[in-house]
């Protein structure tokens, strides 16, 4: 039976793929540093084994990875502002910890697939650069990176913390009225990012571009009510109005108005 390892395995794109009907066959380890998270994950899915590690610790990351067949490497820092605030542990996690599973997947010859990001594309920020850099680190090897914009509904995105404003304050808070991203949902990640595995390079998803007021009005009419207020707060450090999907063409370019691919997922 062949294995796979996932790295931030208990995150949404981790777990996602865990569960996903592509690794039915495969013995699948979850690899990450948050044991609560875990804990939850064990109880639902048991069949799984279970690694508390840190990307950061080549031996942990060493011992992981020995006879496994792929290494989905999820783990990372991923908010804009904190890796503003602390760049040293942006480079620490997403440069060298990327770095870490490379040279791990040489050694235990395991087919490595990093997940990446639109904002390293043209990357303005500590984590745009980041990822650009861990980009460059698995093509040296000739492995596989894949590009997403926000996935729809993950933990730490747009749409959970807006739910939760709601409830708390009822209002939601957006940075501009012209921000525009690039949005996919899971099941198309999971299927492109398998479909690609074995494939040496650097691969965009096709994604849908939406206004982010556009994406706040109908959130609004969705879970608010006549009194929930839309806030306009300002771009955070770090942050662009409009991400790319490559070199050319922005999602300032290609904005969808078809919001049900924001809600029916």
């Amino acid at each position: 039976m062949k294995k796979i390892l996932v790295t931030g395995g208990t995150g949404t794109i981790g777990k996602a793929l865990s569960i996903s009907r592509y690794v039915q066959g495969y013995e699948v380890t979850i690899f990450s540093r948050n044991e609560h998270d875990q804990v939850e994950m064990k109880r639902e899915h048991p069949y799984f084994t279970y690694i508390i590690g840190d990307v950061r610790d080549y031996n942990e990351v060493l011992s992981a990875t020995r006879w496994m067949d792929y290494v989905f490497h999820f783990a990372a820092l991923k908010h804009v502002n904190i890796c503003e605030e602390q760049p040293q542990e942006a480079i620490k996690s997403n440069v060298l910890g990327t770095m870490n599973v490379v040279n791990a997947c040489v050694e235990m010859a395991a087919r490595m697939v990093n997940m990446s990001s639109d904002k390293a594309i043209n990357p303005v920020n500590v984590y745009g650069a980041t990822k650009f850099m861990a980009e460059n680190i698995v093509l040296k090897d000739r492995f596989t990176n894949i590009r997403s914009g926000n996935v729809l509904w993950s933990s730490g995105s747009v749409l959970p913390i807006w739910k939760s404003q709601i409830e708390t304050d009822n209002c939601i808070n957006i940075t501009s009225s012209e921000m525009t991203r690039f949005f996919v949902n899971k099941s198309e990640l999971i299927k492109f990012m398998w479909d690609k595995r074995d494939e040496s390079g650097t691969f965009t998803i096709p994604m849908k571009s939406f206004r982010l007021a556009d994406i706040a009005k109908e959130f609004i009419r969705l879970f608010g009510d006549k009194k929930t207020e839309l806030n306009i707060v300002g771009l955070r450090p770090g942050e662009r109005l409009h991400e790319y999907r490559d070199d050319t063409i922005s999602s300032e370019e290609n904005i969808s108005e078809d919001l049900n691919y924001i809600f029916n997922d």
